[in-house]
Parts: C-alpha cells; sequence; structure tokens
C-alpha cells in the first residue's frame, strides 16, 4: 500500500512541475485532474486520477477512476472498491478566480476480494458491477498553474455512497 501511494503522490509531483512549465502555452481546456476522496458506504479514502475537457464557458466533462483502500464487510473479510465515472459539468456562477459547477453522469462501481465468503451490500457477490447515477455540486479556485477543486456527488445505485473529494487539476498545453 506504502508503495502505491508513494507512485501516486510521484505522478502527481511530476505533473505539477510540467504544468507549471507549460503554463504560459495552455488553452485550460483539457486538464489531467488527481485527488484524495472519501467514500460513505466503504467508510475509506480512496485516491481519484482523470480528466476533464472544456467545451466552451458553462460545459464541459470530466472521466475519471477512484481506487479505495480496503474495506471490510459486516463478517470482517477484506474487499476493495474500485469506481469509474463519466461526469457533465454545468459551471452556473464565477467568482474572481472561483468557479461553482453542477455535475451529473454515470458511475460504474466494482468490489473485488480475495475471498471467496464475501456478501456485499445487497448479498451480491464480487462478480456485480453496479450501474448508477452521479449528482452533485463543485468548486474549483484558481491557483495560477493549476486549480484546485472540492467535489461532493451521491451516487445512486445499489450502492449508494456519498463521496467527498478534493484535489488539484493540472493544465495540459494543446
Amino acid at each position: 500500500m506504502k508503495n502505491l501511494l508513494t507512485l501516486f503522490l510521484s505522478i502527481c509531483i511530476v505533473l505539477f512541475v510540467a504544468s507549471i512549465s507549460l503554463a504560459q502555452e495552455t488553452d485550460q481546456r483539457l486538464m489531467l485532474e488527481a485527488g484524495i476522496g472519501y467514500g460513505s458506504q466503504i467508510e475509506a479514502l480512496g485516491f481519484q486520477g482523470g480528466a476533464l475537457y472544456q467545451i466552451n464557458e458553462q460545459f464541459r466533462v470530466s472521466a475519471d477512476g477512484i481506487y479505495y483502500l480496503t474495506g471490510e464487510d459486516s463478517n470482517g473479510v477484506e474487499f476493495n472498491w474500485l469506481e469509474f465515472n463519466t461526469n457533465g459539468h454545468y459551471l452556473f456562477a464565477n467568482r474572481e478566480s472561483m468557479d461553482f459547477y453542477l455535475l451529473s453522469g454515470l458511475n460504474f462501481t466494482s468490489l473485488f476480494s480475495d475471498s471467496a465468503n464475501i456478501r456485499l451490500p445487497g448479498g451480491d457477490t464480487t462478480d456485480t458491477v453496479y450501474v448508477g447515477l452521479n449528482i452533485g455540486t463543485g468548486a474549483e479556485y484558481s491557483l495560477g498553474a493549476v486549480n484546485a477543486y472540492l467535489e461532493g456527488k451521491y451516487a445512486l445505485s445499489s450502492a449508494n455512497q456519498l463521496v467527498l473529494i478534493g484535489g488539484l487539476r493540472i493544465p495540459l498545453a494543446r
């Protein structure tokens, strides 16, 4: 687990340094994002990585994945939780260097374990992929070469979960 965290932090540092050197040349239409979040159903921290594309001044689309640290079922059996999201953002307010947005999209959640005895929400096995709808809101603050963001969303599915995420968005050059 320490190796995964070290790799994640190393990638974030490299992307941050690269974005600073490219900051003068970017139109900020395509951004990479990296964050740390918390999932209410699994009750664990997760690491997020993804990309965001600005369509116009009010709309953008994003795709990301979140890997949550190990959780336990009601019998104490360990399992992992992985989710993929595709979201649309509607930017409804801009205050100085701060943008506020609503989001909605699709959520695909998969749970997996080394144990065959695990029982998940609803009695499902680890072969189940939950498909749901994301609904949420977020705020993004410009720090110059990068943007910091906070996002809250609720995944409506059989694996209902509130997710709170904070991280950085790094613009890429054309």
